[in-house]
């Protein structure tokens, strides 16, 4: 299958450099790119729920930059997502959401990208069926926004929504062509407090009609510490090929795009070098399936 290299297995504590993420990607023949919405460090410091929209520092990407980025990228005929970080739309701050959306949104048609990442953000505390609700409502006037742009939302299996279910009720009842679901199979595992994997598979079934991008990524269960360690594609207990067969099945026609987290996540960029081969070797072991 085609392989990407989602942006998130790059990030560093140096400031990050999108030219420099897209020259790595080069150098490991990758078929497509996660490019960020913004010009960020640390996402998951920029973009949080409990801060009004002035609070975010939100940097977009010049358009003179978008536009190199693009002819890069089609210079390579790589396939092309834009990782929308995402805004609060499992929470009542609608406002917030479709401000962060059109802003994605106008990246995305200048990027080429048909498929936009984001993230259902809110409160992790809040009632289960409030967030599905906040969710279905915001979410509903964010694809009409996307159908505007031809591009497709790819709603990612997350923390403040993880379960397949859930995701799946908002998509069927926002009823649109223009959202569908960003595949993580790292998070999707960790909706699970034990080593099972057989639920996490019948739960890809359900998801995979929705599926319009993917965050690849294995893992292995540590049961002292009850979390899930990431390891390279191959070695912990993610069945790849049965994804692999599942997305066939759906006709998937998009990428399996890698994302490497490991305990050293936001190392230096120096220190990215050394886990380049376990890159390389992930990137010829999702190619394979």
């Amino acid at each position: 299958m085609k392989v990407s290299m989602d942006y998130y297995t790059f990030l560093s504590r140096d400031r990050w450099d999108v030219w420099w993420f897209l020259r790595e990607c080069d150098a490991l023949c990758v078929d497509g790119v996660h490019i960020p919405d913004c010009d960020v460090t640390y996402p998951h410091e920029l973009f949080t729920a409990n801060r009004p929209r002035d609070a975010w520092k939100y940097t977009p990407l010049p358009e003179y930059t978008v536009r190199k980025i693009r002819a890069f990228c089609e210079e390579r005929r790589w396939e092309k997502v834009l990782s929308g970080w995402g805004g609060p739309y499992a929470s009542e701050r609608a406002a917030d959401c479709l401000y962060l959306t059109t802003a994605n949104l106008e990246t995305a048609a200048l990027l080429g990208a048909k498929v936009m990442r984001i993230v259902p953000d809110g409160y992790r505390d809040d009632p289960r069926r409030f967030k599905i609700e906040w969710a279905v409502r915001n979410l509903a006037k964010a694809a009409e926004l996307a159908a505007s742009y031809d591009v497709v939302l790819g709603l990612e299996t997350h923390a403040v929504i993880p379960s397949a279910s859930d995701i799946l009720e908002i998509i069927d009842r926002v009823n649109s062509d223009h959202l569908g679901v960003t595949l993580d199979t790292g998070n999707l595992l960790a909706a699970s407090d034990d080593d099972s994997t057989r639920p996490f598979l019948e739960a890809i079934e359900a998801l995979a009609p929705h599926i319009v991008a993917t965050h690849m990524r294995d893992v292995t269960y540590d049961r002292g510490a009850r979390a899930w360690r990431c390891v390279p594609c191959g070695a912990g207990v993610v069945d790849f090929k049965a994804i692999a067969q599942i997305l066939k099945d759906v006709d998937y026609s998009g990428t399996l795009a890698l994302e490497y987290i490991d305990n050293n996540q936001h190392r230096a960029k120096d220190d990215l070098d050394a886990i380049k081969p376990v890159l390389r070797s992930c990137v010829e072991y999702l190619r394979q399936l």
